[in-house]
C-alpha cells in the first residue's frame, strides 16, 4: 500500500507541475496566436491561396486556443478560491496584516493578468470560428462555381470536332509507349525472359481466375447443400461467396501486374495508369462477386433479396453495367491526364458517361424490376396480386435524379450531370458495402451467442434475446457513423473537412466552463459500464464466496447484494459525471431545484425508494420470507427501489409498493426464525370421555418427527359443541413453510389413531319433521294419494300459500 501512495504521490506531483508549465507557457502565446491570426486573414484574401491548407491551420490554432482557454480558466479558477480563502478586503478605514494585504495584491495583480490573457483567447477563439466560415464560404462557392459552369452542349457540333482533334494528339502518346513496348520485346536477349516471366505469371493467374475460383465456389455449394437456406445463414454464405470470387482474382491480378512491372512493360510514367487500372479491375470484381452472392441468380433459395430470377439477373448486369462504365471513365481519364490535357475530350466523355449511367439509373428504378408476385395472398387482398420490395419514394428519386442528369448534361452542365450520376452510384456501392458488414457482424454475433449460450432458462433466453437487440441496435449505429465521413469524401468534401468534423467530434464543444466531446461522453459511458461491470462481478463474488463462507441468511444476503449493487451505481454515477468535466459540487444546487419537483409530484417514488432503503437496512421484510399482506399472501422474491414482488402460492406475481410495506401491518410467518405453531382442530363424541380424547392426541404430537420436543405440544379443550366436544391440538414445528406437510401428516395419524381406539368423531345431525299441507286458494284440496293418513307422517314437500294470477 505504502507503494501504491507512493506512486500516486510521484503521479500527482508530475501531473501539478506539468499543469504550471503549461499555464506559464500559455502566456507568451496569446499576442503570437493575434498575430498568426492576422496573416491568416490576409491570405484569405489573396486570389491563389491554398484554401484547404489555410482552413487546416486555422483549425489547428483554434483547438490551441481551446486548450489554452481551458487552462486559463483553471488558473483564474484557482486564483479566485485563493482570493476567498483570505477573507473579505478590509473595508475603508480598516487595515488588516502586512503580510496578507502583499498576498492579497499579488493574487489580483496575477488574477487580472490571467483573466485578460482568457478574454484575449475568447476572441481568438471568435476570430478562428469567423476565419473558418469565411473559408468554407470561399470553398462551397469555387466548389458550386465549377459544378454548375455551363460548358458546351454534347449536341454541339463544335465539341465533337474538338474532341476528336485530341484523341489525334493522345494516339501520339499511345503510339510512343507501342513502339517502346516493341523494342523492349524485339531486344536481343530479352524475348525468352519475357515470355517466360509473363506468360508463368498470366498462366498463374488464368489459373487462379478459373480452376481455383470454380472450385472454392463448389465446395461451398456443397457444404450449404444440406443446410437449410435460413434468413441467418443466407448472409454467411453471400460472404463466403464474395470472398472465394474476390480473393483469387485480386491475387492473380496482382501477380500480373508485378511480373509486367518486374519485366520492364510498366515503366514509371505508366504507374499511375497501371495503378487505374488495377482499382478498376479490383472494384470490378468485388462488386461482381458481392452482387452476384446477395442476388444469387442461379441459387434462388440462398438468394437474399426475395425477388424472381429473371429480376435477379437484371439488377445484377445494370449493377455491373454501372461498374464498368465507370471503370472505364477512369480509365480514359487517368491515360488523359498521362499523354496531355484535352479538357474537350473530357467533357465528351463525361456527357456520354453521365447519360448511360442515368438511363442504368432509370431501369434500375423500375416499378416492375423491385416487384415480385403476392404470395400465399387471398385474391381479394390486393387488386394488384404484387407486393412491393422497396421503397417506391427511392425508385421515384432516382428516377428523377437520372432525368435530371440527362436534362443538365444536353443544356451544357455536364459536370453536374455527371457528378449527380456518378455519386449516386457510388453511394450505393458504399451502403451496399458497409450493409453487407453490418449484416455480417450482426450474424456473427448471433453464432456467436448461439454457441456459448446453448444451455439456458427461459429468463436467461429472453434476457439474451434483449442484450442482442441492444446489441444489434449499436452495430447499426456504429454502421451508420462508418457511412458519413466516406459519403462525405465522395459528395465532394476535402479529406481535410473530413477529419476536422471527425476531430471537432471528439474534441467537442464548450459549454461555461466545461468541454463537451464525443470523445469524453464515450469515455464516460466506458467509465460507468466498467464501474457497474466491476460492480456485478463484486456481487457475484461475494455471493459464492463470502456470503456462504458466513452462512448468513438468504435475506441478509439479498440485502448486502443489493447495497453494494446501489452503492456501485452511485460511484458510477459520481464517476460518470466528473470525467465529463462537471463540477461535483454543482450538484448541492440540481439537488435543490429538483427538491421543489420531488415536493409536488415525485414525493411517492422518493416515498418509495426510501422505503426500499429502510426494508434493505432494517429488514422487517427480506427476500424469502413468507408475508401475509393486505395485497396478498407469498413469499418475497425481490426488493427493487420502488416495489417489492411477492410470489404468491399460486404461482402470480404481486407488485406491493414499498410504502404499504412500511406504513401498514405485514404478516411475516419468517421474521425471526421460522418456527411456527399448528393449530389442528378435532371433535370427539359427547359419550367419550374427554381425558381419553386428550392422551390418545398427545400421543400423536410425541410420535410426529416434525413436532418440536420444546415448546412441548399440548391439547386445549376449547368449547362444547352442538355436535360434539372441541379440542384443539396445538404444537410447534421448526420450519413454518412446511405447515401444509405437517398438518397432513398430523391430521392422518389422529385418525388412525381415533379409528384403532374406537374414538368416533362426529358429524352434524338434524331431526327433520314434515307437516301435511294446507288447502291452496281457488282450489277445493289436495288429490286424495297425497293426504296421509291419521297418525302418519307427511311424506311430502309444503307449499306456502300463494295467490293465483287468473
Amino acid at each position: 500500500m505504502r507503494i501504491l501512495y507512493l506512486l500516486i504521490g510521484i503521479i500527482s506531483l508530475v501531473t501539478g507541475a506539468a499543469a504550471q508549465g503549461d499555464i506559464e507557457a500559455v502566456l507568451p502565446q496569446v499576442e503570437d496566436r493575434q498575430a498568426e491570426l492576422a496573416t491568416y486573414a490576409s491570405e484569405i484574401e489573396s486570389q491563389d491561396a491554398d484554401l484547404i491548407a489555410l482552413q487546416e491551420q486555422v483549425r489547428d490554432l483554434r483547438r490551441q486556443a481551446e486548450d489554452a482557454q481551458l487552462l486559463l480558466q483553471y488558473k483564474v479558477d484557482q486564483l479566485k478560491a485563493d482570493i476567498e480563502r483570505l477573507g473579505p478586503a478590509p473595508a475603508e478605514g480598516e487595515t488588516e496584516a502586512e503580510a496578507i494585504a502583499e498576498e492579497r495584491e499579488r493574487l489580483n495583480a496575477e488574477l487580472r493578468q490571467y483573466d485578460a490573457a482568457w478574454r484575449q483567447t475568447s476572441l481568438n477563439i471568435a476570430e478562428t470560428q469567423r476565419l473558418l466560415t469565411e473559408i468554407a464560404n470561399l470553398r462551397r462557392d469555387a466548389f458550386l462555381g465549377d459544378l454548375f459552369f455551363r460548358t458546351a452542349s454534347p449536341l454541339s457540333s463544335s465539341l465533337w470536332a474538338s474532341a476528336f482533334s485530341q484523341v489525334g494528339e493522345l494516339n501520339a502518346g499511345w503510339n510512343a509507349v507501342i513502339g517502346n513496348f516493341f523494342e523492349k520485346v524485339t531486344a536481343e536477349g530479352s524475348r525468352t525472359n519475357l515470355a517466360l516471366t509473363f506468360g508463368a505469371a498470366l498462366a498463374l493467374a488464368l489459373f487462379l481466375w478459373g480452376p481455383v475460383r470454380q472450385r472454392l465456389h463448389r465446395m461451398i455449394q456443397k457444404r450449404i447443400s444440406t443446410l437449410e437456406p435460413l434468413e441467418s445463414r443466407k448472409v454467411l454464405v453471400a460472404a463466403a461467396h464474395t470472398a472465394a470470387g474476390v480473393l483469387p482474382v485480386v491475387l492473380g491480378g496482382y501477380v500480373l501486374l508485378e511480373a509486367l512491372r518486374a519485366i520492364g512493360i510498366i515503366t514509371p510514367d505508366g504507374v499511375p495508369l497501371s495503378r487505374t487500372i488495377w482499382a478498376v479491375f479490383v472494384s470490378f470484381f468485388v462488386v461482381a462477386s458481392t452482387a452476384s452472392a446477395v442476388f444469387s441468380p442461379r441459387n434462388p433459395a440462398w438468394r437474399i433479396l426475395p425477388l424472381e430470377s429473371g429480376q435477379a439477373k437484371q439488377v445484377l448486369w445494370l449493377f455491373l453495367t454501372a461498374v464498368f462504365l465507370i471503370g472505364m471513365e477512369r480509365i480514359i481519364v487517368q491515360e488523359v491526364e498521362m499523354f496531355g490535357p484535352a479538357e474537350d475530350l473530357m467533357l465528351l466523355l463525361n456527357a456520354i458517361g453521365a447519360i448511360l449511367l442515368a438511363f442504368v439509373l432509370l431501369l434500375l428504378a423500375r416499378h416492375s424490376l423491385w416487384t415480385a408476385p403476392a404470395e400465399n395472398e387471398e385474391p381479394g387482398e390486393d387488386e394488384s396480386g404484387v407486393r412491393i420490395l422497396t421503397g417506391a419514394q427511392i425508385r421515384i428519386l432516382a428516377g428523377l435524379a437520372a432525368l435530371t442528369a440527362i436534362v443538365a448534361v444536353l443544356s451544357g452542365y455536364i459536370r453536374f450531370g455527371h457528378f449527380l450520376t456518378t455519386r449516386i452510384f457510388y453511394l450505393l456501392v458504399l451502403a451496399g458495402a458497409i450493409w453487407t458488414v453490418r449484416a455480417l457482424l450482426r450474424e456473427l454475433i448471433r453464432v456467436f451467442d448461439r454457441r456459448f449460450s446453448q444451455h439456458r432458462t427461459e429468463q436467461g433466453e429472453a434476457s439474451e434475446q434483449m442484450a442482442y437487440y441492444w446489441i444489434s441496435i449499436t452495430v447499426d449505429i456504429l454502421a451508420f457513423l462508418v457511412f458519413i465521413p466516406p459519403a462525405l469524401l465522395i459528395l465532394g468534401a476535402a479529406w481535410a473537412d473530413v477529419s476536422g468534423i471527425i476531430v471537432d467530434a471528439f474534441t467537442g464543444f464548450n459549454i461555461g466552463n466545461v468541454r463537451i466531446s464525443l470523445a469524453k461522453i464515450l469515455g464516460a459511458v466506458a467509465l460507468v459500464a466498467l464501474i457497474i461491470y466491476g460492480t456485478r462481478i463484486i456481487q457475484s463474488m461475494a455471493e459464492a464466496r463470502i456470503f456462504k463462507a458466513t452462512r448468513m441468511d438468504a435475506g441478509v444476503r439479498n440485502s448486502l447484494k443489493t447495497l453494494i449493487g446501489y452503492v456501485g451505481l452511485i460511484i458510477a454515477f459520481m464517476v460518470g459525471i466528473g470525467s465529463l468535466g462537471f463540477d461535483l459540487s454543482n450538484l448541492a444546487i440540481i439537488a435543490g431545484a429538483l427538491s421543489v419537483g420531488i415536493g409536488f409530484g415525485l414525493q411517492s417514488i422518493v416515498n418509495n425508494f426510501v422505503s426500499g432503503l429502510i426494508l434493505l437496512f432494517e429488514r422487517p421484510i427480506k427476500v424469502g420470507d413468507w408475508v401475509v399482506t393486505s395485497s396478498g399472501e407469498g413469499t418475497v422474491e425481490r426488493i427493487s427501489v420502488r416495489s417489492t414482488e411477492i410470489k404468491t402460492f399460486d404461482r402470480s406475481s404481486i407488485i406491493v409498493p414499498n410504502a404499504d410495506l412500511i406504513s401498514n401491518a405485514v404478516t411475516n410467518w419468517t421474521h425471526k426464525d421460522k418456527i411456527g405453531r399448528l393449530t389442528i382442530p378435532v371433535g370427539i363424541s359427547y359419550s367419550l370421555d374427554p381425558e381419553i380424547a386428550i392422551k390418545l392426541l398427545e400421543e400423536v404430537a410425541a410420535e410426529c418427527k416434525d413436532i418440536m420436543k420444546y415448546p412441548a405440544a399440548y391439547v386445549y379443550f376449547a368449547d362444547f359443541g352442538d355436535s360434539s366436544l372441541n379440542l384443539q391440538l396445538r404444537c410447534y414445528i421448526r420450519n413454518v413453510e412446511q405447515t401444509l406437510t405437517v398438518r397432513t401428516k398430523l391430521r392422518v395419524a389422529i385418525w388412525k389413531k381415533f379409528h384403532e381406539n374406537d374414538v368416533e368423531i362426529p358429524f352434524p345431525q338434524r331431526d327433520l319433521h314434515l307437516r301435511s299441507g294446507w288447502p291452496v286458494p281457488g282450489q277445493s284440496d289436495f288429490p286424495e294419494a297425497a293426504t296421509p293418513a291419521a297418525g302418519e307422517a307427511s311424506a311430502g314437500v309444503t307449499l306456502p300459500p300463494h295467490s293465483d294470477p287468473e
